[in-house]
């Protein structure tokens, strides 16, 4: 069995932090209220802090653009977002209230003429948001004329994201997952219009359905079908790390891998690691903003794409020798960017013998938590390569790998990692015991 590790998207409590950097922005107003949701937050009380941002919130709709400051979009989402990573953290009823907030948040921006702005999201399939009219008469008269910097607009795709992720959660297998696909490619295309890479009038779906090339397998090679050339303003880039660009592409190719259609998935994940990851020889991609520093943040999470897709060749076809060596080629692809992540943050470099790759452990506050990001990548890697190994009766390398999995996977805090690890391991032993000869 090969593991395949969850989409890369938009963290709806990564989103909290930006409170941080909008309290001195924050209109008189709803200041108080702010602050002591804030507070009310860090005690614990998610209920009472609930009540205050909500309050806050629904004040701040009423309040124009110029009562934020400098690019004001951003610090609305900042409360927008405090209010919604309160929501989601209570589950239930609440969660649903987080995924209304988000809708509000991004409807904040369309224009009045909008069908956007008024549509519910079953009408048909062009329409995104939610039910939005109860907010027609509320909502500031200056926000509909605003023009939104690139920076603002990346913001609403982050947005966007969120509530994909909000509906996935809670519609699994069912039909409402097709709003969690209008979401995405909504935050896609305005992603490549950011960049002017897409026409106005232009699908991504369009250029993911592109026809792939005579000879090349779309389950076993990546199309180049969005291999596009992406502009930008070095502002956004210093804004935003190429995960926030490449977040949309994977959320979508993620989805399109788990509703079987593999040529999407695959023009999404090929692009998205053309954001992430420059070209290589262990990881080929386009050459996309090649003036753009990648962070180890970047790598780590070109690396847990690399592995989906070593997961997306082993699923959808039958195990045979040749499918088998393309997994395990994106699979070492996938050990090797990410243990180029690892050293970046500045761990020890890796100790490889035998199948064995060794770390220690470090890091702290944002650090550590992009450090576990990146182990608990490392950890199902290595998984897969020792499952691959063992397929093709290396049982020595399988059982180095299953090993060091384990260690990974315990020092990321998987738990299920590691019970895998070592059910896995177990199985191995036992197939390498040969019975007595009577």
């Amino acid at each position: 069995m090969v593991l395949g590790i969850g989409a890369l998207t938009y963290g709806i409590y990564d989103f909290y932090a930006g409170l941080n950097a909008t309290l001195g922005r924050i209109p008189k107003e709803i200041r108080d209220d702010v602050y002591a949701g804030a507070f009310a937050k860090t005690k614990g009380d998610l209920g009472v802090a609930e009540r205050y941002l909500s309050r806050a919130f629904e004040t701040a709709l009423t309040l124009p653009p110029s009562a934020f400051g400098d690019r004001p979009y951003l610090h609305f989402c900042g409360i927008a977002a405090s209010l919604a990573s309160v929501q989601a953290m209570q589950g239930g009823a609440a969660a649903r209230r987080a995924k209304r907030t988000c809708e509000r948040t991004w409807a904040v921006l369309e224009p009045a003429d909008s069908p956007n702005a008024t549509a519910t999201a079953t009408t048909d399939g062009s329409t995104v948001i939610a039910d939005p009219t109860s907010d027609a008469n509320k909502i500031a008269p200056e926000w509909r004329t605003y023009a939104a910097s690139d920076a603002e607009r990346m913001k609403r795709v982050a947005i966007a994201c969120m509530v994909a992720e909000l509906v996935g959660e809670r519609a699994a297998g069912s039909e409402e997952e097709k709003e969690e696909e209008r979401w995405l490619t909504w935050a896609v295309e305005e992603t490549l219009r950011v960049c002017n890479a897409l026409d106005p009038d232009s699908t991504v779906a369009a250029a993911a359905a592109s026809p792939v090339p005579a000879g090349q397998s779309p389950a076993t090679e990546v199309p180049a079908s969005l291999n596009v050339t992406m502009k930008h303003d070095p502002d956004l880039t210093a804004l935003f790390p190429m995960s926030d660009f490449a977040a949309p592409f994977e959320a979508l190719g993620s989805y399109y891998a788990r509703s079987g259609n593999v040529q999407y998935a695959f023009s999404l994940y090929h692009h998205a690691l053309a954001l992430l990851l420059p070209s290589t020889a262990s990881a080929p991609a386009p050459r996309i903003f090649t003036d753009v520093q990648r962070t180890p943040a970047d790598t780590c999470n070109a690396a847990q794409i690399l592995n989906n897709i070593s997961e997306l060749v082993m699923r959808q076809h039958p195990p045979s020798p040749e499918v088998r060596a393309m997994a395990e080629k994106w699979a070492r692809s996938a050990h090797t960017v990410v243990e180029r992540g690892l050293h970046a943050r500045g761990k020890p470099g890796p100790l490889v013998t035998s199948g064995f790759v060794q770390y220690g452990g470090g890091g702290g506050g944002e650090e550590e938590e992009m450090d576990m990001t990146c182990e608990s990548v490392f950890g199902v890697v290595l998984f897969n390569l020792a499952t691959m190994r063992e397929m093709d009766g290396d049982k020595n390398e399988a059982r180095g790998f299953y090993t060091r999995s384990i260690e990974q996977c315990n020092a990321a805090g998987m738990d299920e990692g590691v019970f895998k690890g070592q059910e896995a391991l177990r199985k191995l032993g036992r197939s390498s015991v040969k019975p007595d000869k009577k």
